[in-house]
């Protein structure tokens, strides 16, 4: 059984086209327009891993992510930011909420396949 991973961007542009390169890989895709609905999915759908981008309204990806691991932890839920932000005091911060990995748009679709792969190799039961 494939992976469900949810994406998480205002943009529905981006979350078109990330839908059809991981629907394309065999990925299960759930979306998410803003951080509040991601919380709400993330209570009744089994995601796997969620990308999120960092600048959204009303939530932010630092504070979606925060959220996030007030109830489930960086080892059973990876968390991946895909965003145009690349300054490494973010991916610090982004680091210290909880974020496992930083992508930097424009998407590259080898580099995103190995981080999933990566990140989801990791993954404990929760």
């Amino acid at each position: 059984m494939s992976a469900t991973v949810m994406i998480v961007d205002d943009s529905v542009t981006l979350r078109r086209l990330l839908r059809k390169e991981l629907e394309g890989s065999g990925y299960r895709v759930v979306e998410a327009p803003d951080g509040n609905t991601a919380l709400q999915q993330l209570a009744t759908e089994p995601i796997q891993l969620v990308i999120t981008d960092l600048n959204m309204d009303p939530m932010n990806g630092f504070e979606l992510v925060r959220r996030i691991r007030e109830t489930r932890p960086r080892e059973s839920l990876p968390v991946l930011f895909l965003t145009t932000e690349a300054g490494d005091d973010l991916k610090i911060k982004g680091k210290s909420v909880g974020a496992n990995g930083w992508l930097v748009k424009p998407l590259v679709p080898p580099r995103l396949h190995a981080a999933l792969t990566h990140l989801l190799s990791k993954v404990s039961p929760a």
